[in-house]
């Protein structure tokens, strides 16, 4: 097994949100920036780290993440009400080990936290749907789903002609 930093090093050279910048800048409607952008990059986490789960590693690391640009929002005095940050996920395929589901920085500049929010709960299923139960699950076993509340927005795209689901890891303090 390598270091972590040689692992590290090595699974996020040239990911975007390596500034952390990125969850600050000004953006017309939203970004989306993956926490690894190619799923080749899935075989040197499993063999890296010896993980068979390399969702949960990936899981995990975007919490780190997401909580290290929220610390340094707080150093440079950004406020975060400002913009809707959260955690994101469009694919749900558990199943293939290879092309696990890959978490996103969801940032949204241009609407407030507050305003996003309330569009999502307004929009809220009466019942979990097997997307959001499986991210929740996915969660709950690397013992972070206490840290957010989970949101489904799903709408359909004439321009792919199918419907499109994203599910929510929105942080507790923003979820409110």
């Amino acid at each position: 097994m390598k270091s972590l930093t040689n692992t590290m090093n090595e699974i996020f050279k040239n990911e975007s949100w390596v500034d952390l910048n990125v969850f600050f800048g000004q953006y017309e409607t939203f970004e989306e920036f993956p926490l690894i952008s190619r799923y080749k990059k899935v075989e040197t986490i499993a063999t890296s780290t010896g993980l068979a789960g390399v969702a949960k590693f990936l899981a995990s690391t975007s919490f780190f993440v997401l909580n290290w640009a929220k610390l340094l929002a707080h150093d440079k005095n950004i406020d975060l009400n400002a913009r809707f940050i959260a955690i994101s996920f469009t694919d749900f395929d558990f199943s293939n080990f290879d092309e696990p589901p890959i978490p996103n920085f969801f940032i949204h500049s241009a609407e407030t936290r507050a305003v996003f929010l309330n569009r999502l709960k307004s929009h809220e299923p009466k019942t979990d749907s097997v997307e959001l139960l499986s991210i929740k699950n996915l969660f709950t076993t690397c013992s972070i789903d206490s840290a957010f509340t989970f949101y489904e927005s799903r709408f359909y795209d004439k321009t792919c002609n199918e419907e499109i689901v994203r599910v929510f890891a929105v942080p507790h303090e923003y979820s409110n």
